[in-house]
């Protein structure tokens, strides 16, 4: 692979975009949009805010209807591809799944706010994966398979049954992680509005009393 320098890749950014008069317009709306954001964290108005929103659903709904075709035919893949990797992954993805599970682990136990639920289905997970992975590692040494190629890995059944096996139970528990984060998330910001409204009618009725 030719090693490119940064400004090579500057410069061919640049004559991509002014190669077309398309992506000149879409670099000057991104420009402007970028310019609302900015603006409307510094300045916290709900207007630039509610503006640039706009913005990004109308850019997106336009780049949806001028690559509709390109963006099915990508999405597609890309669903093929995730199951795939779920249930055949290569050896980079098993590896990436084994160390993320060992970190979540270990960010859970540490971190003391953690629910006392969250913490044991953090444990009790990871004790899954990690046993899994012994039965895995054990069958390879033992079955002497070359790890590095794909089609000799899962010419095992039992093998490959523990992989797949692996990578569900990775997904679920992720995906259980994410919705306990969005319910928490939710409960969050009800009780956050009992307690303001609950404050605010204390603060009138005080009012009302001193009147």
């Amino acid at each position: 692979m030719e090693n490119i320098s940064i400004w090579k890749m500057l410069e061919t950014v640049a004559n991509l975009v002014l190669s077309s008069p398309f992506f000149i317009i879409t670099l000057i709306v991104g420009l402007i949009l970028l310019f609302f954001m900015i603006f409307s964290i510094v300045k916290n108005q709900r207007i630039s805010k509610g503006l640039s929103i706009i913005v990004w659903i109308f850019l997106l709904l336009f780049i949806v209807f001028r690559y509709n075709d390109y963006l099915y035919s990508l999405c597609d893949n890309l669903v093929n591809n995730i199951f795939v990797q779920i249930f055949f992954p290569n050896l980079a993805t098993y590896i990436i799944m084994l160390i993320s599970t060992v970190i979540i682990m270990i960010y859970t136990i540490m971190k003391k706010s953690s629910p006392r639920y969250l913490k044991v289905m953090n444990v009790l997970f990871p004790f899954v994966i990690i046993f899994l992975f012994i039965l895995t590692l054990d069958k390879i040494v033992n079955l002497n398979i070359n790890i590095y190629e794909q089609l000799t890995v899962f010419s095992d059944k039992n093998l490959l049954v523990l992989i797949e096996l692996s990578m569900l139970i990775f997904v679920v528990w992720i995906l259980l992680l994410i919705c306990i984060k969005i319910v928490r998330k939710l409960i969050q910001k009800s009780s956050n509005k009992v307690i303001n409204d609950f404050t605010n009618n204390d603060q009138k009725d005080v009012e009302s009393l001193e009147l």
